[in-house]
C-alpha cells in the first residue's frame, strides 16, 4: 500500500507541475487570462485578469481591487474558473475549482513581494487583494497538435 500510494503521490505532482508549466506558458506575451465566478445574481461572470502567480503545485494567486465584484461573488460561491489562452485561441487550459480570498496582510505581501512586477499595482497598500484559486479539474486543448482535449480531474487531499 505505501508503494502504491508512493507511486500516486509520484503522478499527481507530476500532472500538477505539468499544469503549472501549460498554464506559465499560455500567459507570457500579454495572451488571454480570465477568471470566471457565479455572479451575485446567480449567473456566471467572466472577466480578464492582469496578474497572477503560479506555483508548481498548481495552486494559483490572482490580483484584483479588494473591493470589487469579484471579491465579493468568490466570499458568496468559491466555486470559479481561470481560464488561460493564446491570443488566437488554438491552446486553451481551462482550470475548474475553488477560490478563496487571501485575508492575512503578511501573506499578501510575501505574494506582492515575490513577483518581480505587477504592472497594474506598482505599490502594495490595502487595495491590493489576492485571490487563492486552487484547481480540482482540469482541460487542456492543444489545436496545434490535435483536436482532441485532455480532461484531467486533479485529485486534492
Amino acid at each position: 500500500w505505501v508503494l502504491l500510494y508512493y507511486k500516486r503521490e509520484k503522478f499527481v505532482n507530476k500532472v500538477l507541475v505539468k499544469i503549472s508549466q501549460i498554464a506559465r506558458m499560455l500567459s507570457k506575451d500579454n495572451h488571454v487570462i480570465l477568471l470566471a465566478t457565479i455572479g451575485l445574481c446567480g449567473g456566471p461572470r467572466s472577466r480578464y485578469m492582469g496578474g497572477f502567480q503560479v506555483k508548481d503545485t498548481a495552486e494559483f494567486f490572482l490580483i484584483a481591487l479588494s473591493d470589487t465584484g469579484k471579491m465579493r461573488e468568490i466570499q458568496k460561491n468559491p466555486k470559479s474558473q481561470v481560464i488561460f489562452s493564446t491570443k488566437d485561441h488554438r491552446q486553451v487550459l481551462t482550470l475548474s475549482g475553488n477560490a478563496t480570498i487571501v485575508k492575512d496582510e503578511v501573506v499578501r505581501r510575501a505574494i506582492y513581494e515575490e513577483k518581480e512586477s505587477w504592472s497594474i499595482y506598482p505599490v502594495f497598500n490595502d487595495d491590493f487583494g489576492v485571490i487563492h484559486f486552487v484547481p480540482t479539474r482540469a482541460e487542456y486543448l492543444n489545436l496545434r497538435k490535435s483536436n482532441s482535449t485532455v480532461n484531467i480531474q486533479i485529485p486534492r487531499d
